[in-house]
């Protein structure tokens, strides 16, 4: 199958997924998506740790300028320009000495599974979220949408169309408040993933450095940073010195995902973090307890998916056709420096298009072709 098939059959994919998410919105305020990877096989019976809490454990405490220069060292915070820890280092590090020490964002959590709420600092929330292999995998899931989408909030990372790629890979996205929004692994219950220690597979993320509506590097990065501070997280901190062994935790954890090896918990997002939005949409529309569960607002938000989604083809054809240009262009120029500065024209311009053509299918498929000009 070419390239632009694949998308296509992705978009219709998304856009079923979005049409069935959005139907449970409305028949239940509190629904989650039907997730993909968590819910291949039925009701997982067992699950599987990659490692024991031992091998993520470090000793360090550093302050937050050396923690964000820790990170920085490390190929594991440059995979895309959005989530590297640099930045407007001033006010980064005003935050986070705003936020280390207590301030910004309190929200309610239950952080043992007692089903009491506690009402913590924003920073002890991010921090007891991450306590498992399984948040190592979220986010780096989110990781790679906020490379595809880009790092402002509401139109980029928490975008419709990236919450539904997101509800693919069976995380839901849910707002606790206008700042602080969490993403979990559920089965098709709703209910949030463990691995084998009773560890859920839930994060927090807050923009709560600079609240300005994009997710900055250090926020995306912020259990990693205060892991290295001193709090008591597992995070891809530990991995700095060893980062090939990252990428093999997190191939570990996607293959037990697909296997059924994590058990589904008897807790749902709401009983972890209290009163949350849907997970459909970041912003006002389509909220749990909002009133607003009209069909007509639920078209529109499909149909924003949709045209978003549309755009990755029309960008996809753009490039192809980029590259196509590219090429026949270097093979007139082959052509002319091996002619004597000739043009290329009739039959040997038909063969280096021809040619061209060739390289494109090669890079992208067959069906690329059809849309060239």
């Amino acid at each position: 199958m070419g390239l632009l098939n694949k998308i296509k059959q992705n978009i219709e994919q998304r856009a079923k997924s979005v049409s069935t998410t959005l139907k449970n919105t409305q028949k239940t305020p509190n629904a989650a998506p039907k997730a993909t990877a968590a819910t291949t096989i039925q009701t997982p019976t067992s699950s599987m740790g990659v490692n024991d809490s031992s091998y993520y454990q470090d000793d360090k405490n550093l302050s937050a300028s050396e923690a964000i220069d820790y990170l920085d060292g490390s190929s594991l915070f440059h995979t895309n320009k959005y989530e590297e820890v640099t930045g407007n280092r001033k006010e980064i590090l005003k935050g986070l000495d705003c936020v280390a020490n207590g301030g910004r964002y309190k929200i309610d959590m239950d952080t043992d599974g007692d089903g009491e709420m506690e009402n913590i600092s924003i920073a002890e929330a991010i921090a007891s979220s991450f306590d498992s292999e399984l948040d190592l995998y979220i986010q780096e899931q989110l990781t790679k949408v906020l490379g595809k989408y880009g790092h402002k909030i509401k139109s980029g990372f928490l975008s419709d169309a990236a919450v539904a790629e997101l509800a693919e890979m069976g995380i839901q996205v849910n707002k606790i408040n206008n700042r602080v929004y969490t993403f979990s692994l559920v089965d098709e219950n709703g209910n949030v993933l463990e691995d084998e220690n009773g560890n859920k597979g839930s994060i927090v993320f807050s923009d709560c450095l600079i609240p300005d509506g994009y997710a900055q590097g250090a926020e995306f990065n912020l259990s990693s940073i205060l892991d290295v501070m001193g709090y008591d997280c597992i995070s891809k901190a530990d991995f700095i010195g060893r980062e090939s062994e990252y990428y093999e935790v997190i191939s570990q954890v996607e293959s037990n995902l697909d296997n059924g090896l994590y058990k589904s918990g008897t807790q749902k997002v709401e009983n972890i973090y209290g009163e949350v939005q849907t997970s459909w949409s970041p912003s006002s529309h389509g909220t749990s307890g909002s009133g607003q569960a009209s069909g007509e607002l639920n078209e529109q938000t499909q149909e924003l998916a949709k045209q978003e989604l549309q755009k990755i083809i029309e960008d996809k054809q753009k490039e192809i056709q980029k590259a196509y240009d590219e090429e026949l262009k270097r093979e007139k120029q082959a052509y002319m420096d091996e002619h004597d500065g000739l043009e290329a024209s009739g039959r040997a311009l038909s063969t280096l298009s021809n040619q061209a053509r060739l390289a494109i299918i090669n890079r992208y498929g067959s069906d690329a072709v059809q849309y060239l000009k």
